[in-house]
């Protein structure tokens, strides 16, 4: 009997041994495990070539050769690069790399793979096509060493290259010779970041482990998770609860802009909320009848009410739109190029001279316009409002949002919100642009005019002849109206719980979404 007890005692015993061990193992991968979300799920890790909701996740993965943070200044911080010179006649930049740095599959990493990926990013047109097209040659002198050099002067180079993760270097030895449309590594990346790629579950989660010979020194987390929740308010919930730890991409994604102030004042959250060029407006398609009619966009222009538009979806964290440019790059903003003043009976005026009297039920024409984020759609249920009384019977389409971006180019839209940095440099603004770039396409804008603007702007290192370039730009912009900027100088803002420490957007700053140095608080 004795001897049974004994072995029962032991088998208990055993068991909450177990158990705490198990606690423990938990315990311990709740501290060293950060969960966030995505609001789609992955389609390709190669966000060189296209855009996807992988862009901020890269850079678990990937390095740039530099990185702008997302601190109050945004200044060029060194990445691959750890530093680098600019000739004197500005057009030749030295690159020193990092030494000692290996790809995730133990190869080392050298001057070849930044040569190989930028000649590549030209080639494929990936993200930073128009980038590329001003590199006239690259050299790589030693294994450490990259030298390029400009067409011309492109006074926005350095900045372009920083700005977004859409210059990740890949390894050249596992792309050289391929279709980078239909590499396998598009789905199992192999980068040099702080973290490598592990799982990826269809429709659920995406995992990346720690890449305990990073450069940079060792990551405190050990895994990196990413929920897949389509459902914003689920997502919401899930940051308030602790189900997860951060938002990826701005909360204002997830829901108004308001949200910014929801969930700040929440007491396990903080949000933070750096004034950025992010403008929101409202672009045509101007290859589409009526809006191929610069008087049909400059009605649609008069017959929204900015103010009443910022005030409803921003409650003053905006400012309404005033020009055709950012306010928040005031060396370029030009104060007289100022959009039309809200004024119902004179849009009404102008749509009767171009021909679009009110008819049945007193519609003039109809507008299919095309969102698919949280604020976008907020802002353009307002819109709807506004243009309802000139007569513009306006139907929201809302789509995915990687769906959206890939089917806009295709014109089949009358216009669409969207918002997007214009800044901090200006050249940014040519990707919205300049003929056949990634955002002008989904207008079917083309301007000569503006695109030589454009070049004479980034081809110069005078500040007084880029402004006067981007000043008639403006100009040209009013006159055309393609789009319609309705509020901008918005926050790029960041969510997270406070019991972690060691975010991009806490000193010393970094790139969006590095996760180096996140830890639990004390930790």
């Amino acid at each position: 009997m004795r001897a049974r007890s004994g072995r029962i005692l032991a088998a208990v015993l055993a068991a909450a041994v177990v158990l705490a061990l198990q606690g423990g193992l938990q315990a311990q991968q709740a501290r060293d495990t950060l969960i966030l979300e995505l609001r789609s799920d992955i389609r390709t890790y190669n966000i060189a070539l296209r855009f996807d909701v992988s862009w901020f996740p890269s850079t678990l993965y990937f390095n740039r050769l530099v990185a702008m943070d997302y601190g109050p200044e945004f200044k060029v911080r060194p990445d691959l690069a750890r530093k680098w010179e600019v000739s004197p006649d500005g057009r030749t930049y030295t690159f020193h790399l990092a030494r000692n740095v290996k790809w995730h599959d133990g190869k080392p990493f050298t001057s070849a793979d930044v040569k190989y990926t930028l000649e590549g990013i030209r080639q494929f047109r990936g993200q930073a096509y128009l980038l590329t097209t001003s590199i006239e040659r690259i050299e790589t002198p030693d294994p450490y060493t990259v030298k390029i050099t400009t067409r011309k002067v492109d006074s926005s180079f350095l900045a372009q290259m920083a700005v977004y993760p859409r210059t990740p270097i890949l390894p050249r030895h596992l792309y050289e010779g391929t279709d980078w449309n239909t590499n396998p590594l598009n789905m199992k990346p192999v980068g040099t970041g702080p973290f490598k790629f592990e799982r990826h579950v269809q429709g659920q989660t995406i995992s990346f482990v720690r890449n305990d010979e990073y450069f940079k020194g060792t990551p405190y987390l050990r895994r990196v998770v990413f929920r897949i929740i389509p459902d914003n308010n689920v997502a919401i919930a899930a940051l308030k609860s602790g189900e997860i730890h951060a938002f990826t991409f701005p909360p204002e994604q997830r829901g108004p802009l308001t949200l910014i102030r929801e969930l700040d004042t929440h007491p396990n959250l903080r949000v933070v909320a750096y004034p950025s060029p992010m403008v929101f407006y409202l672009a045509f398609n101007v290859q589409k009848p009526p809006y191929n009619d610069q008087s049909v966009r400059k009605a649609v222009a008069m017959a929204i009410d900015r103010e009443d538009v910022n005030r409803r979806i921003t409650q003053g964290i905006c400012k309404p739109a005033v020009g055709t440019y950012t306010q928040a790059v005031p060396w370029a903003f030009d104060q007289d190029a100022r959009l039309p003043n809200y004024n119902v009976r004179e849009a009404e005026a102008l749509l009767d001279r171009a021909g679009h009297p009110r008819a049945g039920g007193g519609v003039r024409f109809k507008m299919d316009l095309w969102v698919s984020r949280g604020t976008e759609i907020d802002t353009a249920q307002v819109v709807r409002e506004h243009l309802r009384r000139v007569g513009i019977d306006m139907n929201i389409n809302l789509l995915e949002d990687a769906l959206m971006r890939q089917t806009l180019p295709q014109l089949r839209h009358d216009a669409y919100i969207f918002g997007n940095w214009w800044g901090p440099d200006p050249d940014e603004w040519a990707t919205y642009t300049v003929t056949d770039q990634l955002w002008s396409k989904p207008m079917g804008y083309s301007n000569p005019k503006v695109d030589d603007l454009f070049a004479q702007a980034r081809e110069s290192q005078d500040l007084q002849v880029r402004r006067r370039a981007y000043v008639t730009i403006q100009r040209i912009m009013l006159t055309e109206m393609p789009r319609v900027p309705l509020f901008e100088s918005c926050p790029y803002s960041f969510a997270h719980r406070k019991e972690w420490t060691g975010w991009f957007t806490d000193a010393p700053y970094s790139y969006r979404l590095d996760l180096s140095r996140v830890r639990p608080v004390g930790q």
